[in-house]
């Protein structure tokens, strides 16, 4: 669930998350922001390293699964937006397979 949220929030709110996204890799973001977001990944962070230990998972850095996951939410976004074709829930069921069996061991 949470990775078609952030799918479809990239869909719904391209603006908001182009600016998130370069907010983001720009250098105006403190270190105590910085640390928020850390803290608030931790635990997604923890899931995947466990996924790996149980090798339920690819065991790459989990910061590729991140890039993974995220620009491939973003691109496919902007791929319904670009096409103006209905970003719907069973598409997104099935990019959210496809995501998958590319982390699933």
């Amino acid at each position: 669930r949470l990775w078609r949220g952030y799918l479809m929030q990239c869909y719904l709110e391209p603006q908001q998350m182009q600016f998130a996204l370069q907010f983001c890799d720009s250098g105006y973001i403190s270190e105590q922001t910085q640390a928020i977001v850390a803290a608030m990944l931790t635990p997604l962070i923890g899931l995947f390293e466990q996924a790996q230990s149980d090798m339920v998972i690819t065991d790459i850095p989990v910061a590729a699964i991140f890039a993974h996951i995220q620009g491939s939410a973003h691109a496919l976004a902007k791929h319904h937006l670009d096409t103006a074709t209905v970003l719907d829930d069973a598409a997104a069921e099935q990019y959210f397979a496809m995501i998958w069996s590319s982390l699933r061991k």
